[in-house]
């Protein structure tokens, strides 16, 4: 659930960054054109927007505990439970010539 809040808020940071981009490159061309700034405005307001309401969604999952485990961790199969011997108790005997 976190990595899609993680996406979600990347993806509204590009989309505020190709606004301010491109709000700033119609000012620097000395471009009139009302309807592109209106354009740039409104993407940079819509990500601001939307960035709030992720940020305050993903409190609110995280509240209630969403963001947590599902399970409790569990030691793997192996793992110090048989007389120490571990992973490596169960192996064969190597071949002859690669002893030392």
């Amino acid at each position: 659930m976190i990595f899609h809040v993680d996406m979600a808020f990347a993806l509204e940071l590009i989309a505020f960054a190709m606004g301010f981009l491109l709000l700033v490159a119609i000012k620097q061309s000395q471009m009139t054109c009302k309807a592109t700034k209106a354009a740039a405005f409104f993407v940079i307001i819509a990500s601001v927007l939307s960035m709030l309401c992720t940020v305050y969604f993903a409190s609110q999952y995280r509240n209630a505990g969403m963001f947590e485990p599902r399970a409790p961790m569990m030691p793997m199969q192996g793992m110090g439970q048989t007389n120490g011997m571990g992973m490596m108790g169960n192996m064969p005997e190597p071949p002859p010539t690669m002893k030392k």
